[in-house]
C-alpha cells in the first residue's frame, strides 16, 4: 500500500497565517471586524477567508510582495518536500497564498500538489475567490475530510498533518495523524480520543515516520 501525506499550510508549514498577514498589512481595521464576526459564529472559516481576501484592494504584485515579506515558513519543510514522499498541501486559504509564501523562501512546490482555493485578480484590483474543493456545508472552504477519503478509496494509506479547526474533520478519518506541537489540534485530538503524533518540525515528522513505520532513521 502506497503512503501519501495530506499537509495543512497555515500554521503547519508556516508559523503564521497567510490571510492574517495580508489583512494586517492592507486592511487591519477590516480584519478586526471580520474576526469578531467569526468569533461570534456569524462567519464560517470559508466565510472568514472569502470576506477577508475579497476585501483587499491590491494588485497581484502587492499581494505576493506581502507574502514574501511577512510569511514565516518552517525551513525544514524543504527537507520534507525533497524527501521523495508523495504529498499534497491541503489549505483552506488559497493556492496563491501557498505558492507565494513558499516561492519567496526558495521552496518550489508544483501547483498540482496544492489543493486549495483560487484567487482571481480582476479589473481595478478586485479580488474574487473560487472554491473547487468546498464542503457541502460551506463551512471550511476546502473539504479536507473528503480529500482524505478520496485518497483512501484510491488505495493509499493516508497520513494527515495539521494544526487547527479546518483540520478537525480530516483527522477523524485519516489513517495516521501528525499534529503541530502546541496547536489547537492537540487539544481537539485529546478531547475526541483521536490517536496522533505530535511533531516539532518537519525533520521531526520525517524522523518519527521513518522510525515508526519503516524502522529507519
Amino acid at each position: 500500500m502506497a503512503d501519501i501525506f495530506l499537509v495543512d499550510f497555515d500554521k503547519t508549514i508556516s508559523f503564521n497565517d497567510s490571510t492574517d498577514a495580508l489583512m494586517k498589512k492592507h486592511n487591519p481595521a477590516g480584519l478586526k471586524i471580520i474576526r469578531e464576526k467569526y468569533r461570534n459564529k456569524e462567519l464560517t472559516i470559508m466565510g472568514f477567508i472569502k470576506t477577508c481576501l475579497e476585501s483587499l484592494n491590491i494588485t497581484k504584485e502587492e499581494y505576493l510582495k506581502t507574502l514574501g515579506e511577512e510569511m514565516k515558513i518552517d525551513k525544514t519543510f524543504r527537507e520534507f518536500a525533497e524527501s521523495g514522499l508523495d504529498y499534497r498541501i491541503v489549505s483552506a486559504g488559497s493556492k496563491l497564498n501557498v505558492t507565494g509564501s513558499l516561492d519567496s523562501k526558495g521552496i518550489h512546490v508544483d501547483e498540482k500538489l496544492i489543493l486549495s482555493n483560487i484567487v482571481n485578480f480582476e479589473n481595478n484590483n478586485m479580488i474574487t475567490l473560487e472554491f473547487p474543493y468546498e464542503d457541502k456545508e460551506k463551512s471550511f472552504g476546502v473539504d479536507k475530510k473528503s480529500l482524505v477519503l478520496k485518497y483512501k478509496n484510491e488505495g493509499y494509506r493516508v497520513f494527515f498533518a495539521g494544526d487547527g479547526p479546518s483540520d478537525y474533520e480530516a483527522v477523524k478519518v485519516a489513517d495516521y495523524v501528525f499534529v503541530r506541537a502546541g496547536s489547537r489540534l492537540v487539544n481537539y485530538c485529546n478531547e475526541n480520543n483521536i490517536i496522533f503524533r505530535e511533531f516539532i518540525d518537519f525533520s521531526d515528522l520525517l524522523k518519527q515516520y521513518r522510525e515508526e513505520f519503516y524502522g529507519t532513521k
